[in-house]
């Protein structure tokens, strides 16, 4: 393999791990408690595609690899957004006892539809809690599990379980494995045809 073919697959190599870890930031930016949750959009786009392009091109002789790490990679993120954010509140997070309130208003664009807004307040910190506006909710006393930084958005005990960090666990090691397979594993050339000798 000449120089030139071997710093094109390290760069695509670099690349796939990329997009790799694109992947799995984007279930973890769906539950950012700021503006910062739009990131979630072109980040996981991106890291979808890029994930699918770095892939075909690591792969030339492999026909659909593109869909397919195109599929994968949806697959990917759709997982993350279930798993990242229990990750997040079980390292940084403390369950306390909050208080959620909700004003009742009528929507401003359609006058028969009533709309909710949901306040959560534990103590002295008021961490995001994204409800359904259109939902009216038992309000009262309840135990959620809240980031006292509020990076994230605050959760339910439910919601932050051993189970869902370990399917994080295993999105990324099966991520990196596959970056270790695709990459390091040979590439398979296509057979010369014999009448062109």
């Amino acid at each position: 393999m000449n120089e030139g073919v071997r710093s094109r697959r390290a760069l695509w190599g670099w690349l796939l791990a990329l997009s790799t870890a694109c992947l799995l930031l984007g279930g973890f930016l769906y539950k950012v408690a700021s503006a910062w949750t739009l990131l979630l959009i072109p980040v996981a786009l991106g890291g979808v595609v890029l994930f699918a392009l770095a892939s075909a091109k690591l792969r030339p002789g492999s026909s659909g690899v593109f869909l397919v790490a195109l599929f994968a990679g949806i697959l990917v993120v759709g997982a993350s957004v279930f798993t990242a954010h229990s990750v997040w509140l079980s390292a940084v997070g403390e369950q306390r006892q909050c208080e959620l309130t909700e004003r009742e208003y009528k929507d401003p664009k359609r006058a028969n539809r009533t709309l909710y807004e949901h306040t959560l307040t534990c103590g002295d910190l008021k961490p995001q809690w994204d409800v359904p506006q259109n939902l009216a909710i038992k309000t009262g006393p309840r135990t959620m599990v809240v980031d006292s930084a509020n990076v994230v958005q605050a959760a339910s005990p439910e919601e932050v379980s051993a189970g869902r960090n370990w399917g994080f666990a295993a999105l990324a090691l099966l991520g990196s494995v596959y970056v270790l397979l695709v990459v390091l594993l040979p590439v398979r050339r296509q057979p010369a045809e014999r009448g062109a000798q």
